[in-house]
């Protein structure tokens, strides 16, 4: 659709204003144009990180008329899974996410069949069950293979290669750089802006600080770009992290100013959870050096 390319594209207000759009002009249509278009509004306002509790409310209305006319549309179960998942209920979103995915594949719907799948895979990924995620990884650059040439199979072989990396397969790393790069000639900014983070994560397990830092520094740019608070504040912690393991007081001092404030906004579980936990490392961090000064 036009909202979807708009949204891979980075055009983020013309993609929410089309979807929105569609969505109120689906009130004069049948019930199943209704469910599907709010299901895909609340959706891209997910997507988007954009008026949240809008988005929420779309997704209630939308479940309660396809349960009325036993309805069933990916949309909806997607944009609940992303709900979900944004809420830190994850057992709930990956059941939505199944269910998106298994009613899209019963559709013969090919494009929301991959989203439902990968924002699965990501969020597997992003919960380090890397065994799950390896299998819906696999299935998902499959799916990409079948689809229109964009950004899809680069961002599924990205995802495959880092859970390949943490099981320590050789070519694993290559295939990582050339899926980045390749994601980068798409222009595919949000996809490429997990990537990166989710890459970050594999640097530092093999000590590689200076990849590590430049991912996460390139993952905040494109992620101010966005407006998307969750990932800002994702990247600043992993920033935060690296300053902590490279002893740099000064980057960390910086940091944990910039993220303290950051922790307090509209954020998603995931990343909140990513800003405590380099918060109190480097608490710990600096305790430890204050006592071996003692």
């Amino acid at each position: 659709t036009l909202s979807y390319l708009r949204w891979e594209g980075g055009l983020w207000s013309g993609a929410e204003r089309d979807m929105l759009r569609a969505e109120m002009l689906s009130r004069s249509g049948d019930d199943k144009e209704r469910v599907v278009a709010m299901g895909e509004a609340a959706r891209c306002l997910v997507l988007l990180e954009r008026d949240l509790p809008h988005a929420e409310s779309l997704a209630l209305e939308a479940s309660a008329l396809a349960r009325r006319k036993k309805l069933e549309s990916s949309a909806v179960l997607d944009a609940n899974g992303l709900l979900r998942w944004h809420q830190g209920q994850c057992d709930e979103a990956a059941d939505c996410f199944q269910r998106a995915r298994d009613a899209a594949r019963r559709d013969g719907a090919r494009d929301n069949e991959f989203l439902a799948l990968e924002h699965w895979a990501t969020m597997e990924v992003q919960r380090r069950r890397f065994p799950e995620a390896a299998i819906l990884c696999a299935e998902l650059r499959h799916l990409a293979e079948r689809l229109r040439e964009g950004s899809e199979a680069p961002y599924a072989r990205a995802l495959e290669a880092a859970c390949e990396i943490i099981d320590g397969h050789p070519d694993a790393l290559s295939r990582l750089g050339k899926a980045l790069s390749d994601l980068r000639i798409a222009d595919a900014k949000q996809r490429l802006t997990i990537a990166l983070l989710i890459s970050v994560e594999t640097a530092m397990e093999r000590d590689d600080l200076a990849t590590a830092k430049q991912w996460a520094l390139e993952a905040l740019r494109l992620a101010e770009v966005m407006r998307r608070h969750s990932e800002m504040v994702h990247a600043k912690a992993l920033l935060m992290r690296i300053a902590s393991e490279e002893n740099d007081d000064a980057s960390l001092k910086d940091a944990n100013k910039v993220l303290a404030g950051d922790n307090d906004g509209p954020i998603s579980w995931f990343a909140r959870q990513q800003a405590e936990l380099a918060l109190a490392h480097a608490s710990e961090e600096r305790a430890q050096r204050t006592n071996r000064v003692l």
